[in-house]
């Protein structure tokens, strides 16, 4: 580590890195009292206008990850400069901005600037701090921070009075430039050798090995929890006070700056509570104070009636254990790195980054003009933090090697489990955790996809969307192949397979869109849950596989519970759930041929023709479609299919092509999942997606699954852990 260096004042230096790091939380906070106004003034959604802070945060994450190896390579001031300069064009985009999508683009541009100086800055502190010091500089750091929430939405409200929120970014402007200036005055805190030896050609391999750096990880994970929950009440809290409380712009203003003072004054009292405690013990309470927190959010939600001033009480101390919380977690992650610190940055932005900006989206979506929305994703956030706290310090105990060993020790930690296991044993308890974990994780994803199709669904047809989705994800799948080691573009070694594969999946999904437009998502859900049905049809169609009696009669139980969903012939029968068997049946051919595959391709090689076999059959199947015409008066799943195509909104067609990015990855987790596990001991995992499409439904469009829904789900499940369970009996040795 660097000493600090006498060229420039500590204090002085300080207040520099302190402002460099403010113009995020500036460029956030100035504008939250414009917000309403904007929405009004452009005529549409907060749900549109909150998006303005989504694509912010993602334009922060991919700079950041940009900025990471050029720090690393060229220093700190250089880029820092350069970034700013991006920084100004992107606000003077914004203050000329005459439409939504034209303030989107310049919020984008803007996020690229300003992810130079998260970036730098932090590493800056990074190279002359470390431990116990740089959690005290941080703390620090958050004083000078911290003055962006109190004062900015202060003066956004009084440019919003004086001016028009067009001011707003006139001032952002401005801000820029001083930074730029100051920058000038900074000295290098790079190490030149270190210089030397990074190669921009390495950069992938440098974050590879950073991911693999299982602690620091872990530590990270921690904290973006910890940035959800701070983005979640960021991006909420204009539109509950002002339009849910009927609060002023200046009150909104002095409310949001009591939390900002919560967070401020903890992290001061941080250094203090330093001196007696570890930074590990700080960071535990912190986050279990903020699980009572929403406790005590839920219970005056549901007991009195809120006001303007108890919901400022609350917040001040959600945000007052995030003070605590940030820089302990912080100084923890960077405790495991010793070189290529500005990546290390980088990587932490930008997980943090991408999880505010999830944490954004999120509430964008759930907005129904209630607080329990917020009080969901916050409360997410810190259970998830405090498990993951939980994980990490397990494994600063006993260090583990990856993320892997770390789920084995601390599901064997658990209660009931046996404290030692043979080799054989653990290898396979982790090959299953493994698989069981893609497969979860692979659900929640296509849940997310289906949300954002079912609600744009109406303005734009199938195939429209799944050619934005599938323009996205082909080159997605490239870069998964070569983060798999691969080179050059994924071959496979069974072409003809992957193209049937890749078609199953095709009909599959595009079936399955159909169903959307006219299904809740629990129905859906429940159809699909006889996917293992029609697995264990197929292998005795088309694999000869040999099935007992006791299978057949559970197979023919769990279609009955199908046709209680389905309730064909009945005046409750929907056509949507004809596609949606269509849907499982193509699945369960994809899933068959998943087997013979997994020999010699790779999840990523499935994926890659997936995609390249979506983007050929909507090529061939649109100017049908498009020749056709709209159909509006038929039924929605048909309508659908034929709606007439039309220009996205740039907001839309980011959202589409983000749908490239959920599928890609997918895609390549239930690859992973029923490549690396026998899909006999997985597939029952299948069914958590009941629990996800039922929350879900419920939360977006107040749908409840009916009771038939419930008994025809109960027997399909049943049925199908059946055959799952027999599947997984040996065979009876030959007497």
């Amino acid at each position: 580590m660097s000493t600090t260096p006498r060229a420039l004042h500590p204090v002085l230096l300080m207040i520099i890195l302190g402002s460099i790091q403010a113009v995020m939380p500036i460029s956030i906070d100035l504008y939250l009292p414009s917000l309403p106004t904007i929405a009004r003034e452009f005529a549409v959604s907060s749900g549109s206008v909150q998006f303005t802070l989504a694509i912010f945060l993602l334009g922060v994450g991919i700079g950041q990850v940009i900025y990471g190896p050029i720090t690393d390579k060229y220093g700190r001031k250089r880029p820092l400069i350069f970034g700013f300069g991006v920084y100004i064009i992107g606000a003077l985009l914004c203050a000329q901005a005459n439409t939504i999508d034209m303030l989107i683009a310049g919020r984008f541009l803007q996020a690229l600037g300003a992810s130079a100086g998260s970036v730098i800055s932090s590493a800056i502190a990074r190279d002359l701090w470390s431990g116990k010091t740089l959690a005290d500089r941080l703390s620090i750091l958050m004083l000078v921070l911290g003055a962006a929430p109190i004062l900015a939405p202060s003066l956004g409200g009084v440019i919003l009075s004086l001016w028009d929120w067009h001011g707003v970014f006139w001032v952002l402007v401005g801000y820029g430039i001083i930074m730029a200036a100051a920058i000038t005055l900074l000295p290098e805190t790079s190490s030149a050798s270190e210089r030397a030896e990074v190669q921009l050609s390495q950069a992938a391999r440098t974050y590879a090995d950073i991911f693999r750096n299982t602690p620091f990880l872990l530590y990270v994970l921690t904290a973006s929890c910890s940035s959800g929950m701070l983005m979640a009440y960021i991006t909420s809290s204009s539109f509950l006070y002002i339009e849910m409380l009927g609060a002023t712009p200046s009150e909104f203003a002095i409310f949001f700056g009591i939390n900002a003072i919560g967070l401020i004054g903890a992290a001061q009292l941080n250094r203090f509570a330093l001196r007696r405690w570890s930074l590990a013990g700080i960071a535990r309470a912190a986050l279990l104070s903020t699980l009572s927190v929403v406790g005590l959010v839920v219970v005056c939600a549901l007991t009195i009636t809120l006001t303007a001033p108890l919901l400022s009480g609350l917040f001040f101390l959600l945000t007052t254990s995030m003070g605590f919380l940030m820089p302990n977690i912080a100084a923890l992650a960077f405790g495991h790195v010793r070189t290529r610190m500005g990546s290390a940055s980088a990587l932490q932005g930008t997980i943090q980054s991408i999880v505010g900006g999830l944490a954004g989206t999120a509430i964008g979506l759930l907005s129904n003009g209630t607080i329990f929305p917020v009080i969901v994703v916050i409360g997410g956030f810190a259970l998830a933090g405090n498990i993951l706290l939980r994980i990490a310090q397990r494994n600063a105990v006993a260090p583990a090697t990856s993320i892997s060993h770390i789920v084995l020790r601390f599901t064997h930690a658990l209660p009931g489990r046996r404290a030692h296991a043979s080799m054989d044993q653990a290898q396979a308890f982790r090959t299953t955790m493994r698989g069981i974990s893609f497969l979860i994780l692979g659900l929640f994803i296509f849940s997310l996809q289906d949300i954002v199709v079912k609600l744009i669904g109406g303005n734009y047809p199938i195939l429209e969307i799944v050619t934005f989705r599938s323009l996205v994800a082909l080159p997605l799948t490239v870069l998964l192949f070569r983060w798999e080691g691969g080179r050059g573009l994924p071959l496979s070694q069974q072409p003809r397979l992957e193209y049937i594969r890749g078609l199953c999946y095709f009909l599959s999904y595009t079936t399955h869109f159909m169903g959307l437009a006219a299904l809740p998502l629990a129905d859906i859900a429940a159809i699909r849950f006889s996917g293992p049905l029609m697995i264990t049809l197929f292998s005795v169609l088309f694999l000869a596989e040999q099935v007992s009696g006791r299978r057949w009669l559970a197979l023919l139980i769990g279609f009955g519970g199908t046709l209680l969903v389905v309730r064909p012939g009945l005046d409750s029968f929907n056509l949507g759930s004809v596609f949606i068997v269509i849907s499982v049946l193509f699945y369960a051919g994809a899933i068959l041929l998943t087997r013979p595959l997994q020999r010699t391709d790779s999840s990523a090689t499935m994926a890659y023709y997936s995609s390249l076999v979506y983007l050929v059959a909507t090529a061939i199947l649109a100017p049908i479609v498009i020749f056709i015409g709209d159909l509006p008066s038929a039924h929605p799943s048909i309508a659908f299919l034929f709606h007439a195509w039309s220009m996205p909104t740039l907001t839309d067609a980011a959202v589409m092509s983000g749908l490239g990015l959920t599928w890609a990855a997918g895609m390549f987790v239930i690859a992973r999942a029923y490549s690396s596990t026998p899909a006999s001991v997985i597939a029952p995992f299948e069914y958590t997606a009941l629990p996800i499409s039922v929350f879900w439904g419920f939360v977006l469009w107040h749908d409840w699954p009916t009771l038939s829904t419930w008994a025809g789900a109960a027997l399909t499940i049943v049925c199908g852990l059946v055959i799952t369970t027999m599947d997984r009996k040996p065979a009876t040795p030959p007497t």
